[in-house]
Order: C-alpha cells, then structure tokens, then sequence
C-alpha cells in the first residue's frame, strides 16, 4: 500500500494579539484536536502549560467535564503518558466523542484553560486520506506580529497526495 507523507511549512505574520490577558499559555501537546483512538487503545494526554508574569501551581484535567487528576507541576502527563499513574478515567474508553479540557492555574490564582476533541472506535475518514496539524497546536497563543509556523501531515493510505491547500478563515493561503 501506498503511503505518502507530505509536510508543507508555511510562516504567516499575523498583526493580532493571541496572549491571553492573565499571562498563561496553556496547550495540549499530546493528543492531538479530532485525534481517533481505537478501541481499547491506551490514551496519554501530555498538556504544556506556562505563565509569563509567574508560574503555574498546577494543571487540571477533564475528560467531558469530569476531573480525572490534577498535576502540581511540570510534566503534565496524564494515562499512557504517565507510567506512574493509572488514571482509569482514560481507560478502556467507549466508542463515542470526548471532549478533553485542560485548566492551568498560576501562583496568583489566575487560570486559563483549553479545550480539545478526541474520538474513540470511529474512523476519521473513509477515503485513505488523513490531514492534521502538529503545528501550532490547538488554542495555542502567539505574541502579537509574532511569525507563526504551520505544518500540515497529509497521507493517502491508497495513493499519493497531489495538493494541500490552507485556508485562514476561509481564504486560500
């Protein structure tokens, strides 16, 4: 079978500003938005979380609004991402959606949080053909003007890939 991979890097200057207002940045490493999960696959979830006028204290862990642990400092690794921990909230998940949400507080109390959606036992798409993101990562925050680089992965489990487009918001790249 045949697999192509393509990678494109794009760096656009964007001139709006992405920080949140509290100085925390906080995003899902791992997994990834819409990633599929087979069905009694081990899910790990690895969240990167920083504070530019502090540091944070400890970072929360939702799956569909219930808590599953809370991490008091770096990494933040949850499930097969943390040998340590069990973490049975994200085990042997049913086949369906879930939403993952990740809640970063800091040493003065100020949080922010990020969301993401996961599927367990459901295949993305029925073609071969399967596109992510693996930069930036959902809900990232950039500086304002900061240059911000996007990599697409791209692969057609029948056949090759002949184009990628991107669009920001709704206008071709």
């Amino acid at each position: 079978m045949k697999k192509q991979i393509l990678s494109i890097f794009l760096i656009f200057f964007f001139s709006f500003n992405c920080l949140s207002q509290n100085g925390i940045n906080v995003s899902f490493s791992n997994p990834s938005n819409n990633q599929n999960f087979a069905l009694n696959a081990p899910l790990g979830v690895t969240v990167d979380a920083s504070d530019s006028d502090g540091r944070i204290t400890n970072v929360r862990l939702f799956l569909d609004n219930t808590l599953i642990r809370q991490e008091n400092g770096a990494p933040y690794e949850w499930g097969a991402d943390n040998s340590n921990q069990a973490d049975a909230g994200l085990q042997n998940l049913a086949q369906g959606s879930y939403t993952l949400k990740a809640i970063a507080t800091d040493n003065s109390g100020a949080s922010e949080e990020t969301s993401i959606s996961i599927s367990v036992g459901t295949p993305t798409t029925t073609s071969g053909i399967a596109v992510s993101f693996s930069n930036p990562n959902n809900n990232q925050n950039f500086a304002l003007n900061a240059p911000v680089g996007v990599t697409v992965d791209a692969s057609d489990s029948n056949g090759n890939i002949s184009n990628v487009r991107l669009f920001l918001d709704n206008t071709l790249i």
